[in-house]
């Protein structure tokens, strides 16, 4: 009985020891893992920073969002809400196209407010809205400055 009883109390020991190794090592290896999961994450980290970093397109002038723009009158839909960006024909005009931003805005607050959401909600008047304001927002530049205009947003309500 005494050999039995310390036969059992070895087999224990030594089942200890085996699992007290085992999660040494596999603590270990893991802690490897994740020091190096953890750098190649802040590595992944720092060039989504570098990534999320806005373009700089010179020749693109976002314009501060137009929320409230009355509608000419016809059927539900008052006003529109809409973000808009011009393209300059050359980067240089940049400056003068910022300095006449006011009576940029006013321009097409008019232009818009002349249209019907009917028209608006179809592509040819989208399109008619977007030539009417490049002629007029060149007309009030000392040259034709504009060659495009975006609509990035653009809600009836």
């Amino acid at each position: 009985p005494k050999v039995l009883i310390i036969t059992g109390v070895s087999l224990l020991v030594l089942i200890a020891l085996v699992f007290a190794g085992w999660f040494f090592f596999l603590k270990g290896n893991n802690s490897d893992k994740e020091a190096v999961v953890t750098a190649s994450m802040e590595q992944a980290e720092k060039e989504e920073i570098v990534e999320k970093k806005e373009p700089v397109f010179m020749d693109i002038i976002e314009l501060e969002p137009f929320e409230n723009i009355k509608l000419k009158k016809s059927g539900n839909m008052g006003f529109l809400a809409m973000n808009i960006s011009l393209e300059l024909a050359l980067p240089v005009m940049r400056e003068e196209v910022e300095a006449d931003l006011f009576r940029i805005r006013e321009v097409i607050e008019q232009e818009t407010g002349k249209l019907t959401w009917l028209i608006l909600r179809v592509p040819q008047g989208k399109l008619k809205l977007k030539y009417t304001l490049i002629k007029s927002i060149n007309s009030l530049l000392s040259e034709a400055m504009i060659s495009n205009v975006y609509f990035t947003r653009l809600i009836m309500k």
